[in-house]
């Protein structure tokens, strides 16, 4: 026998055991066959454990001795001498398997491959027929064979067939012509929005709501705050006449401008006597409080 047959003899007993058959026992039997054909199938040869082990990344000897005790037990090894200790080889021999090889493995690959065949024959068949009646709906082949003549390449006329081919797959030229219009056109002036207002654009900012959110988030202010900053801050514009040329750029402006306004607000509280009296005697005048200068001292 050779290695094939071994091999074969083995998945033949292994599909139909597969209760009982592991990895290892497939890894120790065929090292054991491996190591044979290296060894110019002699009649008997010794088998070190430790070889074995490591060839299968078996890590206890245990184990691996009841995997080979399996293979002996089952009869694909047969042990001529035993060894003495983990340390020392086995001296074993290959069993030789003249029974039929017509096992349950073969019966189930022929039929496995049976049914690929069958499957592919039906794919080519029903492919010829689609390709056979695209052929006959073609009006003119374009391809031509020879039966001893191969024609060279004309590059000069594959490059007027690719340049007659990028003509006929262009747009016309009114369409051409068309679309350029619509990219260079601009809406008259009866037809373009006029410019937001101040007032307009306040109104906007105060009753966004995703802005405020946003300020009140990143800027860390109130939304007392942000109301009143933007009261200072639109009444700040309009004294110098200011303008934007969208609401987007306004908004902008105002976010950039808010952690000034803030920071001035915490210098302001953090003012002295002088600066909070003052503070005092306007809210008192803006309260209509009637005050005196020994009240001012007193707060």
């Amino acid at each position: 026998m050779n290695g094939y047959e071994f091999q074969r003899a083995w998945f033949d007993f292994a599909f139909e055991n597969t209760d009982i058959v592991t990895g290892n026992h497939t890894g120790v039997y065929l090292w054991n066959v491996e190591l044979n054909n290296r060894m110019g199938w002699v009649k008997k040869f010794a088998s070190p454990a430790s070889q074995a082990m490591m060839a299968n990344g078996i890590k206890s000897y245990n184990t691996y001795k009841k995997v080979f005790n399996d293979l002996v037990s089952w009869g694909f090894l047969e042990v001529i001498q035993e060894s003495k200790n983990q340390h020392s080889a086995c001296i074993i021999a290959l069993s030789n398997f003249d029974k039929a090889l017509d096992k349950a493995l073969d019966k189930a690959l022929i039929t496995h491959l049976t049914k690929q065949v069958s499957a592919l024959s039906n794919f080519d068949n029903a492919h010829a027929e689609h390709l056979t009646k695209h052929l006959q709906g073609t009006e003119q082949s374009t391809v031509q064979s020879t039966s001893s003549i191969i024609k060279p390449i004309n590059q000069e006329t594959n490059k007027l067939r690719n340049e007659e081919e990028k003509e006929n797959s262009s747009p016309p030229d009114f369409v051409i012509r068309e679309l350029e219009d619509l990219k260079n056109k601009s809406d008259p002036p009866e037809l373009r929005a006029a410019p937001l207002s101040l007032d307009e654009v306040e109104d906007r900012l105060r009753d966004n709501r995703f802005l405020l959110e946003t300020a009140c988030m990143s800027k860390k202010v109130t939304p007392a705050e942000f109301l009143e900053a933007l009261k200072e801050f639109f009444a700040d514009k309009r004294a110098t006449r200011h303008s934007w040329k969208s609401e987007q750029d306004a908004t902008q402006h105002f976010l950039n401008w808010l952690p000034k306004w803030k920071a001035r607000q915490s210098e302001t509280k953090k003012g002295g006597k002088l600066t909070q009296a003052v503070h005092a005697a306007v809210e008192a005048a803006n309260g209509s409080e009637f005050i005196t200068f020994q009240d001012i001292n007193r707060r």
